[in-house]
């Protein structure tokens, strides 16, 4: 008998910090949450044989597509112009909708040192069989796409998030992850065990509102869960042969702005 499917979600942060590994069944449950190390993340990814990953770092290297006449003209830009010529297309086409993401370069010489760490994690991902992502077409037990988190919950939420760092921020984040059907708790909870006395005693117990890494990698296992189960529901941005990116929403706005305070 054929294994279930399993929806993986990866939030990497740096090579000085644990990767945050969430796995959601089909019913959106989760089968597994931790904080741990590479060699530990990818151990426990082993166990999961039919399997559709989402990581929020680049797949890939910049191929250059931006910095060509052709690929310019393709995409609406000027060919004699240097204009976001050190993006990827997806990320070209994140910015255009009001997202804020930082470019890919062509290289690993140049790259963060967090990319550097995700691309590590791609190839050990491909050395267990993962292949990239087709819509449509499964003909491998273990796919990866790429995600971009604060874009997934701005896509979600219709409007730009507060930032993460922010209570407000981390409630939007945590509320969108509840409503969409996963495994979380109510943010709301929160103030019903707030009082008056707790307040100015400074004793406000936040243990409702998870750790926006982990909150990540909840997003990243939805956007995964869509891209097999509900894929009319996703939204993958760039040029295949580049790198695309998946956004759990589908029709996209045309522009993406802050909510006016």
């Amino acid at each position: 008998m054929r294994e279930k499917n399993s929806f993986i979600g990866l939030s990497v942060i740096s090579p000085r910090k644990p990767l945050h590994l969430v796995v959601i069944d089909a019913e959106m449950e989760t089968l597994f949450t931790g904080t741990l190390s590479t060699a530990q993340a990818l151990e426990q990814i082993a166990k999961y044989p039919n399997a559709v990953c989402a990581i929020d770092t680049p797949l890939s290297a910049n191929q250059g597509i931006l910095a060509g006449v052709n690929g310019r003209l393709r995409y609406g830009l000027p060919a004699n112009a240097t204009l976001w010529q050190d993006f990827r297309v997806c990320e070209f086409m994140l910015a255009q909708i009001g997202m804020k993401i930082a470019n890919t370069p062509p290289t690993s010489v140049s790259v963060s040192a967090r990319t550097q760490l995700g691309w590590q994690i791609v190839e050990a991902l491909r050395q267990l069989g993962f292949v990239n992502y087709r819509p449509g077409i499964f003909d491998s037990a273990r796919q990866l796409l790429e995600t971009h988190t604060e874009s997934a919950y701005t896509v979600c939420l219709g409007h730009l998030p507060r930032p993460k760092s922010h209570l407000l921020g981390q409630l939007q984040r945590q509320m969108v992850l509840y409503d969409v059907g996963l495994d979380v708790q109510n943010p709301l909870r929160l103030f019903d065990e707030i009082s008056r006395q707790q307040v100015l005693l400074g004793k406000w117990h936040l243990q409702e509102i998870l750790p926006v890494e982990q909150m990540d990698a909840h997003m990243a296992a939805y956007t995964a869960l869509l891209a097999m189960e509900k894929s009319e529901q996703l939204s993958l941005l760039g040029d295949p042969l580049e790198g695309q990116i998946a956004l759990p929403m589908s029709p996209l706005k045309r522009k993406y702005l802050a909510i006016k305070k």
